[in-house]
């Protein structure tokens, strides 16, 4: 018989009923219809993805709150999946969306913009529908005064048309992907741009080659922000399978944390997600038929059974190991775990009393020479610009990636202010620019909750072992059920390391079990399947 929650949660989404349900609750359908005043239909049409709700439901444990978990969960109970469990390690939903406030300011910690304004950013539509993005958007820019270290002002039409070569190069880069076929080692990306930058340069008047070439590597070290990476490490002729979304990167005034709140009200109860609920590992093949397909065990003891479980925890945990498979997982995803990079972002921001800038003209953009950027001390030579954040009158941010992110972490609040405002005074030739009376960054690789920031492609890394990475185990051969099934950017194929691509990774292994839930008509069947794995063994 169906259970009364199972045909409320279809009716109160508005979905049309069976006739099962119809019979058993006319009641509530009527008056669930006169209520709707915005339903114009005669019927209301049912989602595809709403399972019988006189099928057994299948439990479904999901680890990890961040982007990818949240939108798998959300998808699975606005299918009618009422046994849903999240386990989040942290206090918080979100993994690496964390937004912060710094005074009187939210602050990205973690990711800081969508990437592209158009429905083909899955995650752009429920940010505008919560009324979180508005025209005209916050967008991403190279605004800004540049400056050498010698203190010289390079001039506004040598750093535009250098900042333009710089984008041909890059598209120059992307193209590799297609034109170098696969299995084609096309060398690093450190390699491609510097050899394309020497030849660009060339190309500008004399006097001028010397400003433009500390145009392009400021840009070489951006670029190496925004991958998490050194750019000898990443592989050229795989830097095109980023697809770029039109309509630029846009940040949400009020804080990426509110692409959060549809996801979360669709949680089946708020005990959904169990927060502080790290595992420690992952029980996912027995062949006794009394046992359940998969346990979870938490670190607090805790032992959670489930039929499906969904791993959005990120590609730097995967590498650390500190979630244990039994069985291991096959040695084929093991490899492409370790051959997939995961790099290393971190934002540091300066709040000053007294701002020493006129507001929207604050930001300054670093020209390190290449002998600067190829042989650096410390970390600061990771820093290409410190910026203004557009949402304050009080606060510049930095944001660094590779090997200066993993310094930044491990200096005190009291040396970030330090270096940062060396950098600052040597660059503007001004020995009086005030500290700042606060500092605020972000610790990613440190944390044993994400292990890093990023995933990207390295020289050993190919568009098979992001595919590798994200394929269920089992993988649906030999009449096998999957069991465990990988989300997170790292698996979402031409968007790795952006928001959205979380999201639609999260929406692909949620819409998998509700595909074989569909096919099985309700959760697994254990003794039937053992049954059926011995009878295949035996042929």
């Amino acid at each position: 018989m169906c259970s009364k929650r199972g045909i409320l949660s279809v009716i109160q989404r508005g979905f049309r009923t069976s006739p099962c349900i119809r019979a058993t609750y006319p009641t509530e359908f009527e008056m669930f219809m006169k209520c709707r005043k915005d339903a114009y239909l005669e019927t209301c049409i049912i989602d595809d993805s709403m399972i019988n709700p006189c099928w057994e439901s299948p439990k479904v444990v999901i680890i990890g709150a961040g982007v990818a978990g949240l939108s798998a969960a959300s998808r699975l109970a606005s299918s009618g999946f009422p046994k849903i469990t999240v386990c989040e390690a942290a206090d918080r939903p979100g993994g690496r969306i964390h937004s912060c406030w710094f005074g009187p300011t939210v602050t990205e910690i973690g990711a800081t913009y969508l990437h592209g304004t158009t429905i083909a950013n899955s995650v752009f539509p429920m940010a505008a529908s919560e009324g979180l993005v508005k025209e005209p958007y916050m967008k991403e820019t190279d605004d800004g005064l540049m400056m050498t270290s010698q203190s010289e002002i390079i001039s506004t039409f040598v750093s535009s048309a250098s900042d333009a070569c710089f984008k041909t190069i890059l598209k120059q880069a992307a193209d590799l992907f297609v034109m170098c076929g696969p299995g084609v080692q096309c060398g690093s990306l450190h390699d491609f741009i510097s050899r394309r930058i020497d030849q660009e340069i060339k190309l500008f008047p004399f006097q001028y080659r010397a400003q433009a070439a500390k145009v392009m590597v400021s840009k070489m070290v951006d670029l190496e922000s925004k991958i998490g990476a050194e750019l000898y490490k990443v592989a050229a002729c795989q830097f095109g399978t980023l697809v770029d979304i039109p309509g630029g990167n846009i940040s949400v005034p009020s804080g990426m944390v509110g692409i959060l709140a549809p996801m979360l009200k669709d949680m089946p109860s708020c005990s959904s997600i169990k927060y502080c609920k790290p595992v420690k590992k992952i029980n996912w093949k027995t062949s006794d038929p009394d046992c359940p397909r998969c346990r979870v065990y938490c670190v607090d003891g805790d032992v959670l059974e489930a039929d499906y479980v969904i791993v959005t925890v990120s590609l730097g945990v995967l590498k650390s190991n500190s979630i244990k498979f039994d069985p291991p997982l096959p040695e084929g995803k093991q490899k492409a775990i370790n051959e997939m990079g995961f790099g290393h972002v971190n934002h540091a921001y300066l709040e000053y009393e007294k701002p020493f800038w006129v507001w929207s003209e604050g930001s300054v953009r670093l020209g390190w020479n290449f002998e600067e950027s190829e042989h650096r001390e410390g970390w600061v030579k990771g820093i290409s610009a410190i910026k203004e954040l557009p949402t304050s009158q009080q606060i510049l941010q930095v944001t660094v990636g590779g090997d200066a992110a993993l310094i930044l972490e491990s200096l005190s609040d009291v040396q970030i202010a330090q270096d940062i405002t060396s950098v600052h005074r040597k660059f503007l030739n001004n020995p009086e620019l005030p500290y700042p009376v606060n500092v605020q960054r972000s610790k990613w690789s440190s944390s044993p909750f994400f292990a890093g920031a990023k995933s990207y492609f390295g020289l050993n890394t190919t568009l098979q072992t992001q595919c590798e990475i994200g394929k269920p185990v089992p993988d649906g051969c030999c009449n096998e059920l999957p069991v465990l099934c990988f989300a997170g950017e790292a698996t979402a194929i031409g968007a790795h390391g952006t928001v959205h691509g979380a999201r639609n990774s999260g929406l692909r292994e949620a819409d998998r079990i509700i595909s074989m839930t569909k096919k099985l008509k309700g959760r697994p069947k254990l003794t039937q399947e053992n049954s059926e794995d011995k009878a295949v063994a035996n042929i």
